[in-house]
């Protein structure tokens, strides 16, 4: 308590600067006496800036706690229980290196059946095994040797492939095919994708007259997966009339034609034409 004695009209002036005054920090709105306010600033309040003594990040002191829940450079411990205690941001690599960690053998995927263990005892078991692990990798390299002998006949293959500015099919005695039948054209190659052309005749609602629906579809092949991505590219389908129809207007036709061609079955679309005849 304040021991101040003095007269009751020199009060208003002590009470100015008396330290045990109540004043409300600016910072937290919390009532403390003057005299503990620097202290107050400094160590005590809540809102005040601090530095997390792990990361250095800065932040209010009320939420050191919160932060350090995720905090990437506050210590934990090795879920291993190998004594360890990593920066939470770096406990992946100190998991990449403990000993008590559980791993398998590098050459499992190439042959090798050997249980999990822990990372100490991996280095005996490739001793152990050293020669049946280079067996396997013969084996691979031979593997990836014959493949690589394959992706180069392919890139032969396909650089040797025709590719076709233009295909012309003559359709014949279109009369005698049925409705909904799939007539098969000719195959060409557009950017080393196989495709091939369609019609189909279907009938309409109108009396004597038929519709030629054409389209085209790739033709999936073995090494699809290794020509690249999608693409979309246009075509002009120009359809003419090479016979004589005597009671039946027949028009010549120049359309133009869009593909989208994908790298699997799924991204292949179908795109129809339709003439009326």
């Amino acid at each position: 308590d304040c021991d101040w004695k003095g007269e009751l009209s020199e009060a208003e002036t002590h009470l100015k600067d008396c330290l045990f005054f109540l004043i409300q920090c600016k910072k937290c709105d919390r009532i403390i006496p003057r005299g503990e306010k620097e202290e107050h600033e400094s160590d005590s309040c809540p809102k005040r800036i601090i530095n997390c003594e792990y990361c250095k990040m800065r932040g209010e002191a009320e939420y050191r706690e919160e932060h350090l829940e995720c905090c990437d450079g506050y210590p934990v411990s090795c879920p291993n229980e190998c004594g360890a205690k990593p920066p939470r941001g770096k406990s992946s690599e100190h998991r990449s290196e403990c000993e008590l960690e559980v791993v398998v053998c590098p050459y499992m995927e190439y042959g090798c059946r050997a249980e999990a263990m822990l990372r100490r005892a991996l280095l005996a078991h490739k001793k152990e095994f050293y020669i049946e692990h280079q067996d396997m990798s013969l084996v691979q390299i031979s593997q990836s040797q014959s493949e690589i002998k394959q992706l180069r006949e392919l890139k032969w293959k396909i650089m040797s492939m025709k590719q076709l500015d233009g295909v012309e099919w003559e359709i014949k005695n279109i009369d005698k095919v049925k409705y909904g039948d799939e007539i098969e054209g000719p195959t060409f190659y557009v950017n080393n994708y196989r495709l091939r052309i369609y019609c189909m005749r279907k009938s309409t609602l109108f009396l004597n007259t038929c519709t030629l629906h054409f389209y085209l579809r790739r033709i999936e092949g073995e090494f699809d997966k290794n020509l690249g991505l999608a693409y979309i590219t246009h075509y002009r389908i120009i359809i003419v009339n090479t016979q004589d129809y005597s009671e039946t207007e027949y028009q010549e036709g120049i359309m133009n034609y869009q593909l989208k061609i994908g790298t699997t079955s799924e991204e292949i679309k179908w795109y129809t034409i339709s003439f009326e005849y």
